[in-house]
């Protein structure tokens, strides 16, 4: 019913949309102060207030919008080459209906287009740009991108017809998971672009943030099996059960369980306790937060389109 190339939008669009939220956060602490030269031009209607990026925030926050929209883009591929016909997602567009999907649909090209704004607008040199209109638009990708993070698990939730994707802890789990894939892509980007001394403290606060979302996620996920095994249809059931002792219990438990929470938990753990350890620390970190991300939202698709018949296309 749902190929890999779904389940890679899955993993994509959550993460690149947590990215968005988590840099759209970081952007909006940037002291107003520190986004000089401030100056005020002259309009009709009065003064306005303009900012201009400096350099050491151009080399942080530029790059994590232009990854988050890199990895949407690249999750939003994936889905159109699982549709074979792009023309099926213009009409989307074309003739909305008050659905999950075309919501969603509208979302991702809204934070696709706020990003990659964003992106340009922090990454450019010499460009000022009315602050509060910075500031909207940095709202308005973080709540977008939000949605989008919840989109994948409530349009799963919405499918009757797989009762193990019915709970409304599916689409919590998918957004704390896509939050904590959003901090690991900002910390990889730290790393990439060499900002990681330069904003060690920012990117610390960030590490005990993921901590709190590492928590909250293991127990959105002991939340969404807990209620599969009291769903009224047996199925959801055996669903949770294949996670746990079945045929993907070494995927979930391993690969999600102690490779994508506890691992990474540690980990953090140590940095923020740690300060030599910390910049060290930041790329397995980051590495295995996203191998547990995958591998969750692979096994709960598999569990949920029934384990001993679901084969990868």
């Amino acid at each position: 019913m749902l190929s890999m190339l779904v389940v890679g939008y899955l993993f994509l669009g959550g993460v690149g949309a947590g990215a968005c939220v988590v840099v759209s956060a970081m952007a909006l602490l940037v002291p107003r102060a520190e986004l000089a030269a401030i100056r005020r031009a002259n309009t009709r209607s009065g003064y306005v207030t303009m900012a201009r990026v400096k350099q050491p925030y151009r080399r942080l926050i530029a790059p994590c919008y232009a990854a988050a929209f890199a990895t949407v883009f690249l999750g939003c591929l994936f889905l159109l080459l699982d549709l074979g016909n792009p023309a099926m997602a213009l009409a989307l567009f074309r003739y909305p209906t008050a659905t999950f999907i075309s919501a969603g649909s509208y979302a991702l090209a809204a934070c696709l287009a706020v990003t990659l704004l964003l992106g340009i607008v922090w990454g450019a040199s010499g460009v000022h740009v009315p602050y509060r209109l910075l500031r909207a638009a940095e709202w308005f990708a973080a709540v977008v991108g939000l949605f989008v993070t919840a989109y994948t698990g409530l349009l799963l939730s919405t499918l009757g017809t797989v009762p193990f994707w019915t709970s409304a802890w599916l689409p919590v789990l998918f957004v704390l998971s896509s939050l904590s894939g959003g901090c690991a892509l900002v910390l990889i980007v730290a790393c990439v672009f060499n900002t990681t001394g330069a904003f060690r403290q920012v990117l610390r606060r960030l590490v005990r943030c993921d901590i709190v979302v590492i928590v909250l996620e293991a127990a959105a996920a002991a939340m969404l099996l807990a209620s599969a095994f009291s769903h009224p249809y047996d199925v959801a059931a055996q669903g949770a059960q294949s996670l746990l002792t079945g045929a993907y219990a070494g995927m979930f438990l391993v690969g999600f369980g102690a490779c994508g929470l506890v691992a990474p938990l540690v980990l953090e753990l140590n940095a923020a306790r740690w300060e030599g350890r910390f910049i060290m620390l930041i790329p397995a970190i980051a590495a295995l937060v996203l191998v547990g991300a995958f591998l969750m939202r692979y096994c709960i698709v598999a569990a949920g389109m029934h384990p001993e018949v679901w084969t990868v296309l």
